[in-house]
């Protein structure tokens, strides 16, 4: 997640991206991002395959000797999605950034809470003891993918439109 959402994707995509669009290089700007987000797409979902096949092995590594093993399993499979939610998230955030806009961006955070929080609130009575966990994991899936969602939905006023573009 830190190498596409947040550190290598802002330090190099972004200024690549503006510069294209100030150059009036819009079409190659757009496909440079086209092509960036079928990458993270396909490099994080294959990331994270790997990692929610291997929770089983992987997790009792880091909580060895405990009987919490099934339930740090079962969380990681249900966050590990996130990666792939996150690593769009930058990117689309980049874009909107080089399109100079920030509300929806700004605001994302706030609207991710509160769907959390709303998902605690609903999912909490449908499970019992450790599993009760499960209502803020859920939340956080769900407030993530809202969080793209509106990311998504701002991309609409701008000249970006998601094409297929194989062009290594």
């Amino acid at each position: 997640r830190s190498l596409f959402a947040d550190s290598a994707l802002s330090a190099a995509f972004v200024p690549v991206f503006t510069e294209l669009l100030e150059h009036d290089k819009r079409k190659q700007a757009l496909q440079l991002a086209a092509a960036l987000f079928g990458l993270i797409l396909v490099v994080l979902s294959a990331i994270t395959a790997v990692f929610m096949l291997a929770a089983g092995v992987i997790m009792p590594l880091f909580i060895e000797g405990t009987e919490l093993d099934d339930l740090a399993v079962g969380l990681s499979r249900v966050l590990f999605p996130i990666v792939i939610l996150l690593g769009l998230n930058g990117l689309l955030v980049g874009m909107l950034n080089a399109h100079d806009h920030f509300t929806i961006p700004a605001i994302s955070p706030l609207v991710w809470n509160v769907v959390i929080i709303g998902c605690l609130v609903a999912l909490t009575p449908l499970f019992e003891g450790d599993e009760r966990i499960y209502a803020y994991a859920i939340g956080v899936l769900v407030g993530t993918a809202v969080q793209l969602a509106l990311v998504s939905w701002d991309l609409r006023n701008t000249p970006f439109r998601l094409q297929r573009v194989f062009a290594w």
